[in-house]
């Protein structure tokens, strides 16, 4: 599988002018330069992502360590409930 597919660029809408004009207007002509810049882009994602992942991995381990906190708490009421 390709790594570069051909796209539609109709469907890119946009996007796709917006890089033109860019890339236009910043004298990005050859592939190495067009290469460096989505080496950047790419990095930059990589990064988000990760960031992304630590993110949603906090967020886990804060919720069941509330979820935790909340069963030890209704245990130990239990326990010191007068039995009827």
């Amino acid at each position: 599988m390709s790594e570069y597919a051909e796209r539609d660029i109709i469907e890119q809408e946009d996007y796709y002018v917006r890089h033109i004009n860019a890339m236009t207007k910043e004298g990005l002509h050859s592939k190495s330069d067009i290469a460096a810049e989505l080496a950047h882009r790419d990095i930059s994602i990589f990064n988000l992502e990760q960031q992304l992942k630590a993110a949603k991995h906090e967020a886990v381990e804060q919720y069941l360590e509330g979820q935790l906190k909340s069963l030890k708490l209704s245990r130990s009421l239990q326990n010191k409930s007068p039995l009827i």
